[in-house]
């Protein structure tokens, strides 16, 4: 009998070394090293944008050299690590979870070698003499700002085990951190077209304040989760446009004063303004979360898939037609309804919460905008079913100050304000309820 079992025993001790040599270090230098200690440069907390470019900045002294991207190999040089762990026979034989695992890698290396490709031919060409130096730690520090994201990411990501079990959760996780490099990347471009002054303000601080946006949403997204609550597949990637809006509306001030007040432009900008609502809106989910378990109830928002994509997105979504305003409405209605228990809501008195029904409005209306008109068609059903349907419609967009059917940019930028601003108003109100 000993003798069976021995290949049974054999093959789980197997088993085991294989997820050991899959989990990455919790040190994720050995992935993706940065030119900074990165917990010198994040905190527990949400800080300010201005502390944290304060951090980026006084950070970039230490690896600043004379010449601006001399060290741009070094800063973003990705080890051979996936590559020489798919050589081993242990690793081979969890085939499906490597090649993710390697994917996620090389969408890192891919975009280090396209930063470190994009600065090179800036550097090298004729106009590098005709751009003030400033501009230069500028972008430098943009660079710092991806790899230490990245950086971050990962290392949250190895301690919650999702590097091990999974990386296409990873992957998703990591699309901000493209966006922001596309962003760079073509700002980059547009100050090599050797812009007026004016101009070449309005694109330095675009870049300063997406920096300062892109470390303090990595923040928010690694305060919120300690494992994920399910294995569903993941999304779509969401238009994550917030960085391209608010540039466009620094370009139409006349005058910029100071190009590095990312406070000031955080409150002057309108886009600029919801993202950091939304970041507000995130950390006060994550804020009920431990005033609850601290009642001994444990989470009101589970850490699900689609809830740890919406962290992840949520500060960068800017709609302005119906599609991207479908998917910032997805984000509040996977947080508050799916998230919260969806018909068991855990929020409220009669499962163990805090909140009456009448609390929770603006709940009620994500699901009927979600409901009733983003995601299914409310001329669906018997004849009274849709006049319902569309009398709840219309009942909600008032409440929410719409004017008619919304079908401008401006129409669904307004709605995109008042949903943020009901839905602080609500998590504020649950939190409350746990004192």
């Amino acid at each position: 009998m000993a003798e069976n079992n021995e290949p049974d025993n054999q093959d789980l001790k197997r088993l085991e070394d294989v997820r050991q040599a899959l989990a990455l270090k919790p040190d994720v230098s050995d992935v993706v090293r940065s030119m900074t200690s990165v917990q010198n440069l994040h905190g527990p907390s949400i800080r300010s944008l201005a502390s944290i470019a304060t951090q980026i900045e006084s950070s970039s002294v230490l690896w600043r050299t004379p010449s601006e991207f001399a060290e741009l190999n070094r800063a973003f040089q990705v080890p051979n690590y996936a590559s020489t762990l798919a050589e081993s026979p242990l690793f081979k034989s969890l085939q499906a979870q490597s090649t993710a695992m390697q994917s996620v890698m090389k969408s890192i290396e891919a975009s280090s070698l396209h930063w470190r490709e994009t600065m090179k031919s800036i550097e090298a060409s004729s106009y590098r003499m005709k751009i003030p130096e400033s501009v230069f730690e500028k972008l430098n520090r943009s660079a710092f700002v991806w790899d230490s994201g990245i950086s971050e990411a990962m290392r949250r990501f190895s301690d919650m085990n999702l590097t091990r079990f999974r990386a296409d959760l990873c992957d998703r996780l990591l699309e901000p951190s493209r966006v922001f490099s596309r962003f760079a990347e073509e700002t980059l471009l547009r100050i090599g077209e050797l812009p007026d002054i004016r101009t070449l303000r309005a694109l330095n601080a675009s870049l300063a304040l997406a920096d300062a946006q892109h470390l303090a949403n990595v923040d928010t997204l690694c305060s919120f989760a300690t494992e994920v609550a399910d294995d569903e597949v993941i999304s779509i990637h969401r238009s994550l446009e917030s960085p391209f809006v608010q540039q466009a509306e620094l370009l139409e001030l006349s005058e910029i004063d100071d190009e590095e007040d990312v406070e000031g432009m955080a409150l002057l900008l309108p886009a600029a303004r919801s993202s950091g609502q939304s970041r507000t809106v995130l950390a006060l989910t994550t804020s009920c979360n431990k005033a609850s378990s601290l009642k001994g109830k444990g989470d009101v928002f589970k850490p699900t898939t689609k809830v740890m994509e919406v962290f992840t997105d949520l500060p960068w979504l800017t709609p302005q037609d119906e599609k991207s305003f479908g998917e910032f409405v997805d984000c509040l209605y996977f947080v508050l309804y799916e998230g919260a228990g969806k018909d068991k809501l855990r929020f409220l008195l009669s499962e163990g919460g805090p909140l009456k029904k009448d609390d929770c409005q603006i709940v009620w209306c994500v699901k009927i905008l979600r409901n009733k008109w983003l995601r299914h068609d409310p001329d669906h059903g018997k004849e009274s079913d849709i006049r319902k349907s569309w009398n709840d419609l219309d009942f909600h967009l008032r409440w929410l100050g719409a004017v008619g059917y919304p079908h401008t940019s401006y129409d669904f930028r307004k709605l995109h304000v008042r949903l943020l601003q009901e839905v602080e108003t609500f998590l504020r109100k649950l939190l409350g309820g746990f004192v």
